[in-house]
């Protein structure tokens, strides 16, 4: 796998109360459109894998036209938390790896 990019996801400031309180780094995360955003109808969720998905945050709004051509050119994606700094600012509190086939 190539890395493609990373970055710190955004939003966490709204969703500290759902991140899970055994989150760490490797864990693997999922993208989720979410067209129906009030605030950016090209806004990309981002869940981790518990007994369901938890929406911890979302995608920057400067890169995701890079996931959105990506998922349209049917490129497989993997990511990854690659930092969890639970004491950190919220704005650098999980670090994102992301590969491609």
């Amino acid at each position: 796998m190539k890395p493609v990019t990373s970055f710190y996801i955004a939003g966490l400031q709204f969703r500290l109360a759902s991140i899970p309180k055994d989150l760490k780094a490797g864990e693997v995360l999922s993208f989720q459109c979410e067209p129906d955003n009030p605030y950016d109808e090209n806004a990309i969720k981002i869940c981790v894998s518990r007994e369901e998905l938890v929406h911890i945050g979302y995608v920057p709004k400067k890169i995701t036209n890079q996931f959105h051509g990506l998922r349209e050119s049917g490129i497989p994606i993997l990511a990854r938390l690659e930092g969890y700094y639970p004491n950190g600012r919220t704005h650098q509190m999980c670090l994102v790896g992301v590969k491609s086939s």
